[in-house]
């Protein structure tokens, strides 16, 4: 290696120090020239040459006035620094390996280190697994996942290096140092040394000159003086040596560190090396200015307007780090004149550059100079998105501000678990977690205030997410090293999401009034300031304050009106309280809403099971993947809610409106409520939180099953006893079921079918499918406008019977179209959904006869000239007619199995009529013929039927429920213990 012959000759005047450096510069020689650079293969160059070009651009920075001063311990100790301050770049993978080995001996260098290498290497992949895109990007060239390096085997592949890489990168001063003193981290665990025939003290002086490059110089003063001397330690002059070095190592930026020839021989992944060798190759001469001796000149052309920033932004960084090397060189050495130390300054002040007049350059170049991005013009734009992003609801206002604080309160709790040091912290005293109060006066609101007993907020957490749109601190790199696994996955419920809750807040009023103190902070670094999209700049002032969070907003004139309005304020007396502003629905973290002055306290009107509770009366729970819980009920409860807070409120179109009826799902259940914990933020809702985005929820089949399980489960449980035959909805009323009303149409409908068919010896679901396997050869259906008809006495029926009931009320004015409805149904005449429907209501199957039993009264009528459709009557009158008495006609359409026919004879003449004369409409028994189901749409719901169920029926005994499905009622006995105590 070639050392300048200033530093040379320096060096030789002391003989053990000559000896010293004699020795020491020919093993890094031969350290460097073999070094691969293993986990660096992209980056430009840092062999002796590079430390050349160091040693020779320091001496150039030796003002002429400084040489005089400079001893041969300066020449020995820079000489020392310059090998020394990137030869962690050359560390081997063995030595990587001894790096990171928690029993290599190492001591960290107080004050400077306080943990080991292997305890740094785990806290650098802590952070790395939360690295984003971008910084994946930067790193490998790719967002790959990241690695995780197998140090256990000692096996790296490439993405391993680049990975280790980035650990050595961010810590290579550090490692410099220790380099010094501890020697080079060797093969199995042993330690080299490479600092040869060097005192200690010099040696251990020379490690901290090479780790001052990468930290502010100050920093480094403690150290010097408690180990040696701030301006003089044995005529070595460390902070001159420590500005030389990191300035001669900065001003390294010539296109001969990254050749042009490497490039064409290989491609380079990581974006970070593209843009250093781009910057590299863009720098053509750097020489001293003509007109000022004490400034030097850039020249460059940078290709793009990115090449252009970066090196833009090196020359600034050349610019201050002069500034700053000047001012601690005046400090350090200024006020020695006597002892001529204030003669130790540089023979360099300014960086001047062809790219300092941005108009000059921009005229040459083909593309614009200049960082181009999206921003936020002026406040006024923020302005016009609030009101449209939340359809001008001030309620919203509330919500959000509701959930930020919901969330503040989540994360203390889990924060004190983690550290309980901070369990005697003072916290805003009240006794709910939030408390949100709105305060009138003669009448009017005038205020808002959401107070909680949060973790509170930083100045930092203030700057760079609250008052920013769009920044959430949730997403933010300390956020998730606090509050997430290894695996990225979040340890607290979080309802907000987006980073725009404070937008919202403005809804509300144009001026914000906020305190708040972080956990984290001590008692006098609470924050008090005045927030509005009109104030140009924030005054934010240092208070005493407890751990927490207070926001008042001043409700603004023209939105009083809005807030009266979902204020309740006519029922203050029995706490009635709005919809509109009741969002919240868990029982903890506790959260209470108050009228003031009134001291009214407005009770929180709904209330979900708590995402680790056992669900309460008539609620179901899974967790399904991605998701912490979801709970789920058809009865009373807002549609859907997540983390708490209502999303929608709306139960009539759950079933479209979530996707739900796609898969036919719908076609026997409602969608049931959801309240979903979802902690990291899978669920797809809109910015609004008011719709789930596409409609559908990612879970679906998952709940699906659930639910189907559940009604299989209540038809094994709450199924009857004992055929039944005629208003079977009262006793088998499930409450997710489609076709159980609590209303009853005077139409002939669908929905009013009860969803089960009745067999001889137990029951089952009602489809055409489940029909078919269980080889019902006919079925018999009874129409009725009673609420209950069970005074009939029944004929035994056969096993290859089934029976299905259907009740309608008949509102007198429209019994005509009611008896005409029902007896198209009945004969295959009706028109529905496209076709003609061949079967029964509910059926839909091939038939190749009727027995259809009206009362004489009804047929009579029906016979009745213009009394009903044509068609109707020619059926009725071209039917053979089977039997006949003064009350009733039994019809026979078709062909008919007679060995197989219902006894209606029997039930006529067992049966005491008495007022349920006029209540029946009409018996049939249809008869199925031997062809296929019609085409109609595959049921989900029939399908679970089957694989749970199967194609047998439920037997009416419950002893022998359990006897014929044991694998059933084991596989659902979650569910059923549950129907079995509702």
């Amino acid at each position: 290696m070639e050392i300048p012959p200033f530093f040379e000759k320096l060096i030789k005047e002391d003989h053990d120090l000559s000896s010293g450096v004699s020795s020491t510069v020919p093993k890094f020689e031969k350290w460097m020239s073999q070094s691969t650079l293993p986990f660096f293969p992209e980056y430009t160059d840092h062999n002796i040459k590079h430390i050349e070009e160091v040693l020779t651009t320091a001496y150039g920075l030796i003002s002429d006035n400084a040489k005089p001063l400079l001893t041969s311990g300066d020449g020995t100790v820079l000489v020392l620094a310059s090998l020394l301050h990137d030869c962690a770049m050359h560390l081997t993978e063995d030595g990587f390996f001894t790096l990171i080995d928690k029993g290599n001996g190492w001591l960290p260098i107080q004050p400077f280190d306080n943990c080991s290498w292997g305890d740094l290497w785990e806290d650098f992949m802590a952070t790395a697994r939360r690295f984003d895109e971008r910084q994946l990007i930067a790193i490998f060239g790719d967002s790959i996942s990241l690695p995780s390096p197998n140090l256990s085997k000692k096996v790296l592949h490439d993405e391993d290096r680049l990975l280790i890489g980035e650990f050595i990168r961010r810590n290579h001063p550090r490692l410099a140092h220790e380099i010094a003193i501890y020697g080079l981290p060797g093969i199995e665990g042993k330690s080299v040394q490479i600092v040869l025939n060097i005192e200690p003290k010099i040696a251990d002086l020379a490690g901290l000159v090479a780790r001052s490059h990468g930290m502010p110089l100050r920093e480094c003063f403690g150290y010097l003086t408690d180990k040696f001397q701030l301006r003089d330690f044995g005529g070595i002059h460390a902070v001159y040596l420590m500005v030389l070095l990191r300035i001669a190592d900065y001003l390294q930026i010539q296109p001969t560190r990254a050749p042009k020839e490497v490039l064409q021989v290989r491609k380079l992944r990581s974006p970070i090396s593209q843009g250093e060798w781009s910057v590299h190759h863009s720098i053509t001469n750097i020489t001293k200015a003509g007109d000022d001796p004490e400034a030097i000149s850039i020249d460059a052309e940078p290709p793009e307007a990115k090449i252009y920033l970066r090196i833009k932004d090196w020359i600034r960084g050349v610019q201050r780090e002069l500034d700053d090397s000047w001012a601690v060189l005046g400090e350090v050495y200024g006020r020695y004149v006597p002892e001529g130390l204030s003669k130790l300054n540089l023979s360099l002040r300014r960086v001047r550059s062809n790219l300092d007049n941005w108009e000059e350059f921009s005229a040459k170049v083909d593309y614009v100079p200049a960082k181009v991005s999206f921003e936020s013009a002026n406040p006024d734009l923020l302005k016009l998105l609030v009101g449209p992003l939340y359809n001008e609801k001030p309620e919203v206002g509330i919500r959000e501000l509701l959930q930020n604080s919901v969330d503040a309160v989540k994360e203390l709790e889990f924060f004190l678990k983690r550290h309980p040091e901070h369990r005697a912290i003072e916290r805003i005293t009240q006794k709910e977690d939030v408390l949100i109060t709105i305060e009138s006066e003669d009448g009017e609101p005038e205020w808002v205030c959401i107070r909680d007993k949060g973790i509170g907020m930083s100045l930092d957490i203030i700057k760079n997410y609250f008052l920013k749109a769009g920044a959430s601190f949730r997403k933010s790199k300390p956020w998730k090293k606090e509050f997430e696994d290894d695996d990225g996955y979040s340890q607290v419920l979080r309802a907000g999401r987006f980073g725009v809750g404070i937008l919202a807040a403005f809804l509300l009023g144009d001026q914000l009034y906020i305190k708040t103190r972080h956990i984290s902070q001590p008692k006098n670094r609470g924050l008090e300031f005045e927030a509005g999209l009109d104030i140009e700049m924030l005054n934010l002032k240092w208070v005493s304050l407890p751990v927490g969070t207070e926001i008042k907003i001043k409700i603004s004139k023209s939105k009083r009106a809005s807030v009266k309005n979902f204020l309740d304020y006519y029922d203050l007396g029995k706490g009635k309280i709005s919809a509109e502003w009741d969002w919240y629905c868990l029982e903890k973290p506790v959260v209470k809403r108050k009228l003031l002055p009134f001291e009214k306290e407005l009770v929180q009107a709904n209330v979900v099971p708590l995402e680790n509770s056992i669900p309460k009366k008539h609620w179901r729970t899974f967790c399904p993947p991605d998701f912490k819980k979801v709970h789920w009920t058809f009865h009373k409860a807002p549609s859907l809610v997540c983390n708490g807070l209502i999303v929608s409120r709306d139960s009539k179109r759950d079933g479209s409106y979530l996707g739900f009826s796609r898969k036919n799902y719908s076609s026997l259940l409602n969608f049931p409520k959801l309240s979903i914990f979802d902690p990291n933020a899978n669920l797809p809702l809109n910015l609004q939180r008011t719709l789930l985005i596409n409609n559908a929820i990612p879970f679906e089949d998952e709940l699906a099953t659930c639910l189907l399980d559940d009604f299989v489960a209540f038809a094994l449980t709450k199924g009857p006893q004992q055929p039944i035959y005629l208003d079977t909805a009262a006793q088998l009323s499930f409450k997710g079921s489609k076709n159980v009303k609590d209303d009853i149409s005077w139409d002939f409908d669908e929905k009013n079918i009860d969803p089960w068919i009745f067999g001889a010896k137990g029951y089952c679901l009602n489809n055409e499918f489940l029909f078919k396997k269980l080889k019902f050869s006919s079925i018999l259906y009874i129409a009725s406008s009673a609420g209950n008809i069970n005074c009939f006495n029944f004929p035994k029926i056969s096993d290859a019977m089934g029976v299905l009931s259907y009740k309608s009320n008949v509102d007198p004015k429209m019994e005509r179209f009611s008896i005409e409805s029902g007896l198209k149904f009945i004969l295959g005449l009706k028109k529905t959904k496209g076709y003609l429907l061949k079967g029964p209501i509910g059926l839909n199957l091939e038939f190749t006869g009727r027995r259809v039993l009206l009362s004489k009264n009804i047929f009579n009528r029906v016979l009745g000239l213009g009394y009903i459709s044509q068609a109707v009557q020619k059926t009725l009158t071209e039917a053979e007619r089977e039997f006949e008495n003064e009350k009733w006609v039994l019809l026979k359409i078709g062909h008919c199995h007679e060995e197989k026919c219902f006894n209606f004879k029997e039930l006529i003449d067992n049966t005491n009529w008495g007022a349920s004369l006029n209540s029946v409409y009409m018996f049939a028994e249809a008869f199925v013929g031997d062809g296929n189901v019609l085409k109609t749409p595959s049921s989900i719901v029939t399908d679970h039927w089957l694989k749970t169920v199967g194609n047998t029926l439920i037997p009416y005994v419950k002893g022998d429920r359990e006897k014929t499905f044991p694998r059933l009622y084991k596989s659902l006995s979650k569910y059923i213990k549950l129907h079995e105590n509702e």
